[in-house]
């Protein structure tokens, strides 16, 4: 998709696309067993779980036969995860493989789903106050893969149960978290899984203890252009050191048409913070990207209960661009 262009199609448009050219590369077929409980197993398939910048998802893949075999047709040279995926429990089980020239046999998914509970307190809060600082979700997302996510919703009780967990390592995230709260810590079985994954075999391994805090620092400031005047942007927050993958680490806020923005619902810690004209949702979360513009970075360090204020002078788009492609990216 490198050389992919974006195109806009109005309604009842007719577009001549010229010519296209095929790739001449060898297409292969991987075969293989998933193997697990076959009442699990109806009604699911083995699919290609998409990367970055793929589509590619449910209807690419091949039907699970009644004794567990597969066959999935048209796959090409290249690293690939495949997972029995189905539509009623989400992901049961995934491997990653390497696809060469030829025919790839005897590849096995272990399929696994099983039920992963938790509760979330809020610190200093009663129980008839803690309903209304309860973030709103607990989200997963696998760390060898591309959103393999299920997720569920918190209960004004503060328990969750996700319904169905594939069995892997996975980061916990906390979504829609109230205002001036953050994630105090995270713990699965007694350890620390606030910055490290969870190793998730079923539930006999544990559950989630999650505590929230009520005294979250506030960073607010300015963003302002190359000669000082305000201006609207997106401001970003980096851990440092980075963490990939932890989403509640690399907040974002919108600077309004004065260049005035504020966070509220930050974890203390050290990070960077980027100001920038234009950047895709979630570019600011990867380390190469970032990487090139650490000289350019204000850091700050926040505690608990604190507020900072900062002025930050804003990358424009045109300068991010000519960074990255110096940088080879």
């Amino acid at each position: 998709i490198e050389d992919a262009a974006q195109i806009d199609i109005g309604p009842g448009e007719a577009l001549d696309l010229g010519n296209f050219k095929m790739a001449n590369v060898p297409i292969v077929h991987v075969r293989g067993k998933v193997v697990g409980d076959p009442e699990l197993l109806k009604g699911a398939r083995v699919v290609r779980v998409p990367g970055p910048g793929y589509g590619l998802g449910w209807s690419y893949g091949a039907d699970i036969k009644a004794d567990g075999s597969f066959d999935m047709a048209n796959m090409w040279p290249d690293r690939h995860t495949i997972a029995a995926y189905s539509q009623r429990l989400g992901y049961l089980g995934w491997v990653d493989i390497a696809v060469g020239d030829d025919d790839l046999e005897k590849i096995q998914i272990s399929a696994m789903a099983t039920p992963m509970s938790g509760s979330v307190v809020v610190e200093g809060s009663t129980p008839d106050s803690q309903a209304n600082a309860l973030p709103k979700r607990i989200e997963l997302m696998s760390t060898g893969y591309y959103k393999v996510s299920p997720g569920t919703a918190i209960k004004p009780d503060g328990t969750f149960t996700v319904s169905s967990v594939a069995a892997g390592t996975y980061i916990v995230n906390v979504t829609g978290l109230a205002r001036d709260t953050y994630v105090k810590s995270a713990r699965f079985n007694g350890r620390d899984i606030s910055s490290e994954p969870l190793d998730w075999g079923g539930p006999a391994n544990g559950g989630i203890e999650i505590t929230i805090g009520q005294k979250a620092p506030v960073l607010d400031g300015s963003v302002v252009d190359a000669d000082g005047n305000p201006v609207p942007g997106t401001v970003t927050l980096v851990p440092d050191p980075q963490r990939p993958g932890y989403s509640l680490l690399y907040p974002t806020a919108k600077a309004d048409q004065n260049g005035k923005f504020r966070f509220q619902s930050v974890a203390p810690g050290s990070y960077m913070v980027f100001a920038w004209e234009s950047i895709l949702d979630t570019a600011h979360w990867n380390h190469d990207f970032v990487e090139p513009f650490t000289r350019v970075a204000e850091r700050i360090t926040l505690t608990e209960g604190e507020q900072k204020t900062i002025v930050l002078k804003r990358i424009s788009a045109e300068s991010m661009a000519a960074t990255l492609r110096k940088a080879g990216l």
